[in-house]
């Protein structure tokens, strides 16, 4: 591999991560929720619990309203009128009645 060719290769490396870092950051404006509207603060949680959550893709926001964890088999609704609640999934962690994972499941009718 000639000199040229070696450092347009290295140029291009850098580019290219360049990009994903910006776009790994655009992505992330906005997607976390507000800290009145979340169940759970994440820094208090364990590594595997965290681990846990992020594997799911659990969101305190549901993307799709009728697949919400007020919906899911997992969920247990807290007490009347709050917005937490307990997830099997998560050993019986904190969930937000309006969040969502990969394993939501529909309650039975």
């Amino acid at each position: 591999m000639s000199v040229g060719s070696r450092r347009s290769f290295l140029v291009l490396g850098l580019k290219v991560s360049a990009a994903g870092v910006a776009a790994a950051a655009l992505n992330a404006c906005g997607s976390k929720p507000a800290a009145s509207s979340a169940c759970a603060d994440v820094g208090s949680l364990t590594a595997s619990e965290q681990s846990l959550r992020q594997s799911m893709n659990y969101a305190e926001k549901a993307p799709d309203s009728t697949k919400s964890c007020s919906g899911c088999s997992f969920f247990t609704a807290g007490e009347a009128g709050a917005a937490c609640g307990t997830c099997e999934i998560f050993t019986g962690g904190p969930a937000n009645a309006g969040g969502h994972c990969d394993s939501w499941a529909a309650k039975p009718a």
